[in-house]
């Protein structure tokens, strides 16, 4: 059965936007004032910071008040109290509590984000982009493929709402399982939505 006018129309816009924010870089900048240090994990991140402590025991080194921490190449940003870089001589990784994450034209902050070279993935996330904001349980960047994936999803736009138990946002086409979408906004439970197994 195809799926409701509604949805594939819904399916665009979030597609479409998070197309734009994935195209563009950034949009935060790590502040550099005169008590900021910097240092560059080499094909990985540059991370700006106030103090650092090492334990190279445990190959991780913690940078903590006050952090940005931007991709090599510029693809996203983040910004937390404190942030750790593990991995310094194996497989790289981050990781950081409470985090601000810049994504193009997208603000996502989380309970917890961690980070590695292939993919960005954050638990707790809350979303506010143009037009639209809602969060996940849930959500992981391929950074290679650019598929996002989300779990327990719901957003909200300035003409519908959209959830999903699961959802996966591949170029163009964003799949929900559990999907439900409705135009009544603002409310907790809208007088009427569209649902289905898979949209």
């Amino acid at each position: 059965m195809p799926a409701p006018r509604a949805t594939r129309l819904g399916s665009r816009v979030i597609a479409a936007t998070v197309l734009i924010a994935l195209a563009g870089a950034a949009l935060a900048q790590c502040a550099r004032g005169p008590t900021t240090s910097e240092v560059t994990v080499p094909g990985f991140v540059a991370v700006y910071y106030q103090s650092f402590k090492s334990d190279s025991g445990a190959d991780t080194v913690d940078f903590y008040g006050g952090v940005c921490v931007t991709a090599v190449g510029g693809g996203w940003t983040v910004m937390a109290e404190s942030v750790t870089v593990t991995g310094l001589t194996g497989e790289l990784g981050l990781s950081a509590p409470n985090p601000e994450l810049y994504l193009g034209t997208w603000l996502i902050t989380a309970g917890f984000l961690e980070a590695t070279l292939e993919q960005l993935t954050l638990t707790d996330a809350t979303v506010q982009g143009p037009d639209v904001d809602g969060g996940a349980n849930e959500l992981s960047v391929d950074l290679t493929t650019g598929e996002i994936a989300m779990v327990d999803l719901r957003l909200n736009s300035v003409a519908f709402a959209v959830r999903g138990s699961g959802a996966v946002l591949l170029g163009e086409s964003l799949t929900l399982v559990d999907a439900g979408v409705t135009t009544c906004i603002g409310g907790e439970t809208p007088p009427y939505e569209i649902v289905g197994l898979r949209a």
